[in-house]
C-alpha cells in the first residue's frame, strides 16, 4: 500500500424519498470521494473567492503613500458545486424515464465537463447538502486507516499537542 491509497477511499450517500412520494422502493445513492487530492481542492478553492485589488493615491509630489484594497465577492455555491463535481465516482440517479442521468466526466487537466455540471446543478438542494457534507467529512473525523495506525504505533505523538515539539527535536 502507498501514500495515496487511503486517501482513495468512496464513501456512498443514499438519498430518501420525500415522503408522499410513490415509487418502485429504488434506493438512490452516489459514490463520492471521501478526500480530494490537492489539485481538485484548489479548483473549488479558486471559484470561492475572486480578488480585486484597487491601488490609489500615491502622488511623490505631495508626499503621498499609494494606498491598495483588495476585494471580491465569496461564492461559496461555486465552491460546493465544484468539490462535488469533482468528487462524485458514480451514482443511480435516473431521470423521469428510468434513464440513468449521466455524470461526464473530469479531465485532470481542464476538469469537469458541462455533462458533469448539468448533472451536479440537477440535484434537489437537500441531496446535493448531502454530498457536500460526505465530500467535507460534516461529523466525521477523516483520518484514513494508515494515519489510525500510525497514531496506534507512535501514541505520544498523536497526543502531543500542535505546538508542542517533539521529543529530541531541540526545539
Amino acid at each position: 500500500m502507498g501514500y495515496i491509497t487511503p486517501y482513495r477511499a468512496v464513501v456512498a450517500v443514499t438519498f430518501d424519498p420525500p415522503e408522499d412520494a410513490v415509487g418502485d422502493g429504488t434506493v438512490y445513492w452516489a459514490k463520492v470521494k471521501r478526500f480530494l487530492q490537492r489539485g481538485d481542492f484548489r479548483a473549488a478553492q479558486d471559484k470561492l473567492f475572486s480578488a480585486t485589488m484597487r491601488v490609489t493615491g500615491g502622488d511623490e509630489d505631495k508626499a503621498e503613500e499609494a494606498t491598495a484594497e483588495t476585494s471580491g465577492p465569496v461564492d461559496t455555491s461555486a465552491y460546493q458545486n465544484e468539490a462535488v463535481a469533482r468528487a462524485l465516482v458514480e451514482w443511480n440517479l435516473t431521470d423521469d424515464a428510468g434513464v440513468l442521468i449521466p455524470l461526464g466526466v473530469v479531465d485532470p487537466v481542464s476538469g469537469p465537463d458541462a455533462t458533469r455540471y448539468a448533472a451536479v446543478n440537477m440535484l434537489v438542494e437537500r441531496d446535493f447538502e448531502k454530498l457536500v457534507n460526505a465530500i467535507e467529512g460534516v461529523g466525521k473525523r477523516k483520518k484514513p486507516a494508515a494515519v489510525k495506525a500510525a497514531d496506534a504505533a507512535f501514541p505520544q505523538a498523536s497526543q502531543r499537542g500542535a505546538d508542542e515539539p517533539a521529543e529530541g527535536t531541540g526545539a
